[in-house]
């Protein structure tokens, strides 16, 4: 999967953008503030909906203007992609797939995959078990467009459950909580399941892409830990996981009574991450931390090569300069196992040396041309 074309009316700093691209490495330099995450950011927002750093569409408009677009025209084993999406203040997103309206942003999940390592991806590893589930849930996405009607049906169940809780002052009548109970599980299965696999495949790959960018170290470990403990989704039928949610939402009836929240399911999942034994979390340093996450994000790459039978569109926003010789030599030597990888940097020096298999870019204030 590669960019070939990517246009840019009013979003950031952008006024109109037209940008064509290759496969391979392709570099954008620029002094801060110079529009060069900016690029990255609209290539994620049209593949999933989203900006990888929290904005709200309105935000991401140019100063005085009522909207912004993103057109995309990628080439995949399947042929050609165009994707064109539009968002107004009055109007909310339209999304276009080779011309054909989607009547959801989700509908497009999973056909232009792209993953994307920042500075922000460190609370991958340093922060709470929400931004680990959503690392889950996007990969999950992009391999299985289905999964994310799972998800909302899953969270549609959650939500009306805790309704009840709150409604009732946490004691609902007991044919009420039972009935919610097994949507509950019902709906929480297939996430299990295909968190439960995903996770086994990410521990499967991540040691020796850890090993790569951290030399001698003992490999890094990751441990799916579920939010329903007792019995792994993948028991035959499923009963044996659904009788041990049945039983954990039994033994936190209590503490549910009084905080009128669903305590145990799905969305309670973590990820465990270790290296040399200890929580990375915890104990690593913010440097073996970076490399961690960055490690999670190359499991990303990898799985989507093998699993979706294509590389991804990488993106990395200022990776390099954190990064020494042979971590940099290591990463680079990854990203010429194919796909097409967009890296933005504030300089040349020392981090980045020209290459004649790269292209590169100069960005200044809104502007694009090659250096």
């Amino acid at each position: 999967m590669h960019v070939q074309k990517l246009e840019l009316i009013d979003f950031r700093n952008y006024q109109q953008l037209t940008l064509a691209l290759t496969p391979g490495r392709s570099f954008f330099i620029g002094p801060n503030g110079s529009g060069k995450t900016n690029l990255l950011e609209a290539i994620r927002v049209i593949s999933c909906g989203r900006s990888h750093r929290g904005t709200r569409d309105g935000d991401m408009v140019r100063v005085g203007c009522p909207g912004y677009r993103i057109s995309v025209r990628a080439e995949s084993k399947h042929g050609c992609l165009e994707l064109d999406l539009v968002w107004r203040r009055d109007q909310g997103k339209r999304l276009s797939l080779n011309g054909v309206a989607l009547e959801r942003m989700a509908d497009a999940l999973g056909r232009f995959p792209v993953v994307i390592f920042s500075p922000g991806e460190l609370e991958l590893v340093q922060g709470s078990p929400i931004g680990r589930r959503k690392y889950l849930d996007l990969l999950l996405c992009q391999l299985f467009p289905t999964y994310y009607d799972q998800w909302l049906n899953y969270h549609r169940v959650l939500l009306q459950r805790n309704r009840l809780l709150i409604t009732s002052r946490g004691d609902p009548p007991p044919a009420e909580r039972e009935a919610w109970d097994a949507s509950l599980i019902q709906a929480g299965l297939p996430l299990a399941g295909h968190r439960h696999r995903l996770a086994a495949k990410l521990a499967e790959v991540l040691p020796a892409l850890q090993g790569r960018l951290a030399g001698g170290a003992q490999p890094m470990r990751l441990e799916y830990r579920p939010g329903v403990p007792g019995a792994t989704p993948s028991s035959r039928n499923g009963e044996e996981w659904a009788a041990a949610f049945r039983q954990a939402l039994a033994r936190t009836r209590a503490v549910e009574r009084r905080r009128r929240l669903t305590l145990s399911g799905p969305h309670r999942d973590d990820l465990a991450i270790s290296w040399e034994g200890r929580s990375i979390r915890t104990f690593a340093s913010q440097g073996q931390q970076r490399m961690a996450a960055l490690a999670l994000k190359l499991a990303e790459v990898e799985l989507l090569r093998r699993e979706g039978g294509e590389a991804p569109v990488l993106l990395l926003d200022d990776v390099l300069s954190e990064l020494d010789d042979r971590r940099r030599g290591a990463l680079l030597e990854f990203l010429d196992g194919g796909g097409q990888t967009l890296i933005t940097a504030a300089t040349l020096d020392g981090a980045i040396r020209p290459d004649a298999a790269a292209r590169f870019y100069h960005v200044e204030a809104g502007r694009v041309h090659h250096a």
